[in-house]
């Protein structure tokens, strides 16, 4: 990921921003940011026998599982692109 910096304005992510986070190995799936205000890309597996999750943000990238965990991760780290904290899930019985 790199950064560009913008002089004239803060720059603010959208939703229709996902496209320029995809690879050929990931499809960003959504876009959340740090504290900061910087992006971060949530992304899944394009293959199909592995459902990896990734979250990248700054310099780093982390790994998981499955879904649930990914966004546990994000929910303790980062906020959406209005600036607000993630929501817990009721989990069903």
């Amino acid at each position: 990921m790199k950064f560009k910096p913008i002089y004239n304005h803060k720059f603010r992510f959208s939703a229709s921003d996902r496209e320029a986070f995809s690879t050929n190995d990931y499809t960003c799936m959504f876009i959340l940011q740090t504290m900061k205000g910087q992006p971060v890309a949530v992304s899944m597996s394009n293959d199909p026998d592995l459902l990896i999750w990734r979250v990248q943000y700054g310099f780093s990238t982390v790994y998981f599982g499955d879904y649930s965990e990914a966004m546990d991760f994000c929910r303790e780290h980062f906020c959406d692109l209005g600036g607000n904290k993630l929501k817990k899930t009721k989990e069903r019985k």
